[in-house]
């Protein structure tokens, strides 16, 4: 029997022309119900106001999800968090009544604001998750949390960022509340100002090789060029070969895809580029800055060198 999937994809929903994954895929996401897995990661990963359109089942008391991964304010590290017996769905809507079934008196396809309770597996903390269910449109969105979406910035990247560390945390304060188109024009805005530094430094290692004036006065025009596309381009030849993916620069592409949501996206559908991006951005900043500071050791040393 063929699954749902290829039945979409050969077209029984009436569709006449041939669909690329991408349809498809958002085709599934609507008619393929929530599940369990789905509701576990929504709450471990998704920001405050975070929303997710999915065919909901009829009983969100069935699906309630079991573990999720939160930061614990208390411990201080991402750990499982366990769902707490009677207390695993409750509607707010009903008054907290507990139960081991659906609530007394609730029909199946209930909108309303659902609560979760969990339980830290490293101590007594208790996070619960407020999450809005609504049947009429298929939509779930989280209205509340009792732990902080977490924007905690790890101790290298603090230190790859330098200054730039503040923007990234406005950033991450933008995602957690949602708000993604401002969240992804202050991730453009650092890579940005991390491209400047690259361009100095191209700068001072083709005078120390010797270059002619006409290239060296090309790369000072670029470093005051307002146009990212040039300066990305010059600034090429200095990124690792660690981050160059099927000759593909990295940082243009997250350059290009900001900017893509800033200009074209809603704040929703910025919130889920800056997640998916946010680890390749991180891992990034890191290498660019890491390799930036090789080089600028190199140069220090034959300029010393040649004092000599």
């Amino acid at each position: 029997m063929p699954t749902l999937r290829a039945l979409v994809l050969a077209g029984a929903f009436g569709f006449t022309s041939i669909m690329n994954n991408e349809i498809v895929d958002k085709i599934m996401d609507v008619i393929s119900p929530l599940t369990r897995e789905d509701l576990e990661q929504f709450i471990s990963t998704q920001p405050l106001y975070a929303r997710l359109k999915k065919a909901l089942p009829e009983w969100m008391f069935f699906i309630s999800p079991r573990v999720v991964f939160v930061t614990c304010d208390i411990c201080k590290v991402n750990r499982p968090f366990r769902a707490q017996g009677k207390k695993m769905a409750q509607a707010i809507r009903y008054n907290h009544v507990q139960g081991d079934g659906p609530l007394d008196g609730m029909k199946a396809n209930t909108s309303g604001v659902y609560d979760f309770y969990f339980t830290c597996s490293g101590c007594d903390r208790e996070y619960v998750s407020l999450i809005e269910v609504d049947y009429e449109n298929r939509v779930i969105r989280k209205v509340g949390q009792n732990i902080a979406w977490s924007i905690d910035i790890d101790n290298e990247l603090q230190r790859e960022l330098g200054k730039d560390t503040e923007l990234y945390k406005k950033a991450l304060v933008l995602i957690s509340q949602s708000y993604g188109i401002g969240a992804c024009a202050y991730l453009r805005r650092i890579i940005e100002n991390q491209i400047t530094p690259m361009l100095n430094l191209l700068y001072e290692i083709r005078r120390n090789e010797g270059a002619n004036d006409d290239e060296l006065n090309q790369i000072k025009t670029t470093i005051q060029n307002k146009n990212f596309t040039a300066r990305i381009e010059l600034a090429s030849e200095l990124l690792p070969e660690s981050i160059v993916v099927e000759g593909t620069n990295p940082v243009k592409l997250l350059h290009d895809q900001f900017s893509k949501s800033i200009h074209a996206l809603h704040d929703d559908e910025a919130v889920d580029m800056a997640l998916t991006l946010r680890n390749a951005f991180e891992y990034v900043m890191v290498q660019l800055n890491q390799r930036q500071r090789a080089r600028k050791q190199f140069v220090e040393g034959i300029r010393n060198f040649k004092r000599k």
